[in-house]
């Protein structure tokens, strides 16, 4: 279960880093 929820945090963290750049910009 815990091992789910990690997975998605990091997932959810690669979208937002993708999603910076774009924003900063």
């Amino acid at each position: 279960m815990s091992v789910a929820f990690h997975e998605i945090s990091y997932s959810c963290l690669r979208i937002l880093a993708h999603m910076f750049p774009y924003v900063s910009n």
